[in-house]
């Protein structure tokens, strides 16, 4: 991983675009979209991003690039936009000498931070890129996801937000909320908030809500073959399971990519499978304690059979799916 994605609070704060022409303008709206405190440095200034310095929606420096007028706006991001390399070298130079954050547009080698494809569900926000390698990759791919994802998602998380205090109220333990809001977002009425009716989602919501938390949360075991290591070898149960789990038991023979498909916040626990008797009766006890396990094993997972049998035996939910064998 080359750039860490991150998704930075920019209302109020500094920001310093250097050139005002058709490819600044494009970065002034992102910047002032998410509420920046922008100044541009720039002898002269496109139509647009004149008019918007002369209705106080930025600042506008009519002075060439220099040091001095750069950290003269004290920024804490700074975006170089000019058809100048020079110029747009010296700008790196200077913000990385003084760990400035600097994003050089089309020329990553000289960025700190990179402007992703986005695509905007506003609070639901999802960034794609390809770290400068394949702009156009990353355009397709947006793309493609602004087909797939319905514009009312932003409402939708709008409602979530309305009801997430009430919820952290009711469900003191984070293991129940997060299995709240699993069902909560798969439930029928969530089609009323993506239409453009939040309000009878949150009124759905708020009865489930009620009937939440009054029993301890049910704890399962769920077996995922790996295949034989490679992430597209998981079926899309298997997926799906390793993104349920809160816990991932596996042995060393699991590579990290099929790991890192799992949630973030999920833990992880090391086995040998030689010797299951030190950690069958562990997960069992786990499992009855509400977490919810994901058991992942080399190939198909068929040797997990005979602990299937142990757990169903002891009472517990436990589930299977198989992996997808190499040829």
């Amino acid at each position: 991983m080359r750039y860490l994605p991150l998704f930075l609070d920019l209302h109020g704060c500094p920001v310093t675009l250097i050139g005002a022409g058709t490819v600044a303008l494009r970065k002034a709206r992102l910047l002032t979209a998410a509420g920046a405190r922008l100044t541009v440095l720039a002898p002269a200034a496109c139509t647009e991003l004149a008019g918007w310095a002369e209705a106080g929606r930025l600042t506008w420096q009519a002075v060439p690039f220099s040091t001095e007028a750069l950290l003269a706006t004290r920024p804490r991001l700074v975006i170089a936009a000019t058809s100048d390399p020079a110029v747009n070298a010296a700008a790196a130079d200077c913000c990385r000498a003084r760990d400035i954050w600097i994003n050089v547009v089309d020329a990553p080698a000289f960025s700190d931070a990179i402007f992703p494809a986005i695509v905007d569900r506003s609070p639901l926000m999802v960034a794609v890129s390809s770290g400068g390698a394949a702009p156009v990759l990353a355009r397709q791919v947006r793309a493609r996801l602004e087909t797939l994802l319905p514009a009312g998602l932003g409402r939708l998380a709008d409602a979530a937000e309305a009801l997430r205090p009430a919820v952290k109220q009711r469900l003191t333990d984070p293991e129940q909320r997060r299995r709240f809001w699993e069902q909560a977002l798969q439930a029928p009425s969530t089609a009323d908030a993506l239409a453009g009716h939040p309000e009878a989602t949150v009124a759905d919501w708020q009865q489930q809500l009620a009937g939440a938390g009054t029993t301890a949360a049910e704890g399962e075991i769920l077996i995922v073959g790996c295949g034989s290591g490679a992430p597209d070898e998981l079926t899309l149960r298997g997926l799906q399971y390793l993104q349920r789990a809160g816990l991932l038991a596996h042995p060393s023979t699991i590579a990290e990519p099929v790991l890192a498909l799992a949630r973030r916040d999920a833990d992880r626990l090391l086995l040998d499978l030689l010797r299951p008797d030190d950690w069958l009766p562990h997960l069992a006890g786990l499992a009855r304690n509400g977490q919810r396990i994901a058991l992942l094993l080399p190939g198909d997972s068929r040797q997990g059979r005979e602990w299937m049998t142990y757990w169903r035996n002891a009472g517990l939910r436990v589930s299977r799916a198989l992996g997808v064998q190499a040829d």
